[in-house]
Order: C-alpha cells, then structure tokens, then sequence
C-alpha cells in the first residue's frame, strides 16, 4: 500500500494465516531523518526524542491526595485527548509519559506502546515455560526474589527483585529491581501509592539485550537519554509477576491499581501479532532485492497508537477480565512458535 489512509482498517481485516501487506509508505517522521541518516537510526531517533503523550497527572503531593483518580483513567483521558479530532495517518505518538515529584531521581519516565503487548507475551511465555523444564532447565518461570523491610514498604514504596526467563537457551535470566513500587495501602497521606507509582524505576543486573539496543546509538546522540527513563518489555513482565504475586498470596491489589503500564486487550494482541508476523515496509536500505524489512520498535508504536485513535481506548489499551479472559491465555503464537 503506497497511502496511510484506513491502514488500521486493512491490517485488521487481514487474515494473519494467509495475507500479508507491504507498506510502502514512510512511518517515520521526516525530521528524524536530518542528516541523511538510515532507517535504523531514524526509528532510534524516533523511539528516544518522539511523539510521547505527556499525561495529566498529579503535580504534587497535595493533588496526588485530592486528586482520585488512579493511572489508567489519567491516561486514558490524556490519550483520548491527544489523538481527538486527528486523521490517522497525522498520529505518530510512539507512547506516553509521566514524572515523578518525589524522590531522588525525577527524570521523566516514558512508556513506548509496543512494551505492553510484549512485556504481557514475555510474562505469557514464563508461565507456558513452566511446564516445559527439560527444555529450559533452570531458566523457567519468572521469580519474584525479594521485597525491602516491610517497614519502609509504606513510606517509600517496595524494592523488589526480580527474575525474568530469556526465550534464549544459553541467556541466563534478566534481574531487576524496582524501587518506589507501592505495596500497600496507606492512612497516612505523605505517602500515597498514586504519588509513589510515578517515581517507579528500574535497575538491571542481568540486562535485555533491548536494553543495551538503547544506548548503543552511533549518531552521537547519548548523551541525550541521561535525562529520560525508557521503561522496557521485561519491565512490564516483572511488574506483572509482582501483581500476580501479591494477589495471589496477600490478596493485595494495590500493584494493580496503581499499574503504571497499559495492559493489552485480546484485541489489540490480535492487531500487535499482525504488525510483527503479516506486516513488512519497504525500505531502500535493505540489501535484499525487493529492499523489504520488518517494522522497527518505534514503527510498531506508532500502529499501535492508530489503533487505539480508530478502534477506541478501552477496547485497545484496556485489558478486561471478563470479555478479554486471563493475559496468559491469549494465543500468542506468531509464525507457528510461542
């Protein structure tokens, strides 16, 4: 297809058995490819210093109090907002952001659409791993090591480590920690989980490679993430590993509604598999003859985001347990593998 017009419309309506579309039009905005620069650096550009959609959070302590609303209603009214009124082919929002007030560490945190559906596929493919240890020996599951003293939880926020399976065989597992996750529930108004939330971080021991893609850019330009906290896929996966635990054995649901990340619908999983197995961009660059080549991170964002604008929020960004059913049984099989 040479136009952007209804491109939503027609990678939804593709039979992901059967069809496949090839974009010959470019996703990227022009002004990430200053300098003459490729594809690749251009989606790097894009995916770092893009369209995020600033939510309208809590300022302070004192609105975090007054203010009641939790993450997922903040962002679906930003979202909403941002993409009102637009033609689809003019979004190119590759996700959104928020900033902590408290704390230390008050860099702007910013979530790419593409690492909700792909965080949720990493927590589903911990949990079908499971079942196969002669396959992936010690590398099943995904473990939640290790919370900080119960009695700072309340006034900071949890620290808690981490283990993520990698889909490599020979990858030991990504580590991490959180800090300032909120646990518990809390009278005491200095230390309110919906102010705690926007300073969520992360720290990796065992890193994804994604994470070393981040910084490993050629155009001179890295000095400019030092500012910026990109949250990652595997991020989303401990954080629902946390959730799930927390549930499971404290019946605690602060984690969940306090969730940072916009967990994926069975609709747009149907749309996010389409756009990794059944979609490719015609790209100049590419040394093969029909200069075809899959679409990058910041390129999947961006659909993601379309959809979201044609389809509507809570049917895309919103996952609901009873028309959806549980995350770890979507069928996530792309290209016959899990």
């Amino acid at each position: 297809v040479y136009s952007q017009r209804d491109l939503v419309k027609k990678i939804t309506d593709l039979d992901p058995a059967n069809e496949g579309l090839v974009i010959a039009s470019r996703l990227i905005p022009n002004e990430f490819y200053q300098g003459g620069v490729n594809s690749r650096v251009a989606s790097r550009r894009n995916l770092k210093k893009g369209n995020y959609v600033h939510l309208s959070q809590p300022q302070n302590l004192t609105e975090a109090i007054n203010d009641p609303r939790i993450p997922l209603q903040y962002r679906k009214e930003s979202i909403l907002k941002e993409f009102a009124g637009k033609e689809e082919g003019d979004i190119h929002s590759v996700g959104f952001s928020f900033r902590p007030f408290m704390g230390n560490d008050r860099r702007r945190r910013y979530v790419p659409f593409h690492i909700g559906p792909e965080g949720a596929r990493i927590s589903a493919y911990s949990e079908f791993v499971k079942s196969l240890p002669g396959v992936v020996g010690k590398n099943a599951g995904t473990e939640v090591v290790s919370y900080t003293d119960s009695n700072r939880v309340a006034r900071e926020g949890g620290k808690v480590v981490v283990r993520i399976p990698s889909r490599e065989k020979t990858r030991k597992k990504y580590e991490m920690q959180f800090t300032n996750l909120p646990l518990v529930e809390t009278t005491d108004k200095n230390h309110n989980p919906r102010a705690i939330i926007l300073g969520l971080n992360t720290r990796y021991v065992v890193s994804p490679k994604e994470g070393f893609w981040r910084f490993g850019y050629t155009d001179g330009e890295d000095s400019e993430l030092s500012d910026k906290k990109i949250f990652l896929p595997q991020d989303v996966a401990a954080y629902l590993a946390v959730v799930e635990k927390e549930l499971r054995e404290n019946h605690n649901w602060v984690p969940m509604v306090v969730n940072p990340f916009a967990l994926p619908s069975l609709k747009q999983i149907e749309f996010y598999k389409k756009l990794r197995n059944n979609l490719l961009i015609h790209d100049p660059i590419e040394e093969d003859k029909l200069r075809l080549r899959k679409l990058h991170l910041d390129e999947v964002s961006m659909l993601l985001a379309r959809q979201v604008a044609v389809e509507g929020h809570d049917e895309t960004l919103f996952w609901d347990w009873d028309r959806d059913g549980k995350l770890k049984d979507y069928d996530w099989i792309v290209g016959g593998g899990k």
